[in-house]
């Protein structure tokens, strides 16, 4: 049986691995390979809508694209006050679902830091504004999402 189950691992692997690289090189991802690892991974049908992809083939997108979520970063984005006078750069990387309404949740902080670090970077997050959700095969789905949030108040300029 372990055989069985590393080879399935590879060739979902291999799947997920063509899907990327066709997602990096701007083309669509073939509608019958997401079935196929679907099906490989015996998750049922059923289950499907619950389940929540990493990589789709239109992912979610904040309002007005990626500018605009810049600009939100910088406008909300406040450093914890009981941390001025560290003057220390941090960047949090913030882990969340975007659900097929569009609005955010399962919000978690992947690398530990100053507590009001990750306080201030979860409460940038949900005060975002619903996102435009991710879809596959023409249907809305649920997508993780990663994102830095960087913290920096002295010689900030490229970094």
């Amino acid at each position: 049986m372990k055989a069985k189950q590393k080879f399935y691992q590879f060739i979902i692997l291999n799947i997920l691995l063509s899907q990327i690289y066709l997602l990096v090189a701007g083309q669509k991802v073939p509608k019958d390979s997401v079935n196929i690892v679907v099906d490989l991974m015996g998750i049922p049908s059923s289950d499907v809508k619950k389940q929540i992809y990493s990589l789709c083939e239109i992912m979610p997108i904040f309002p007005n694209g990626n500018d605009r979520l810049g600009e939100y970063l910088k406008k909300s984005t406040m450093y914890p006050k009981s941390l001025l006078y560290t003057k220390a750069k941090e960047t949090i990387i913030v882990k969340f679902t975007v659900e097929i309404n569009g609005q955010l949740t399962n919000i978690e902080v992947l690398n530990k830091s100053d507590s009001a670090f990750e306080a201030e970077a979860i409460r940038v997050i949900k005060c975002m504004p619903d996102w435009i959700p991710g879809s596959q095969d023409g249907v809305k789905v649920r997508v993780y999402q990663m994102l830095p949030i960087r913290f920096c108040i002295e010689n900030c300029a490229g970094w």
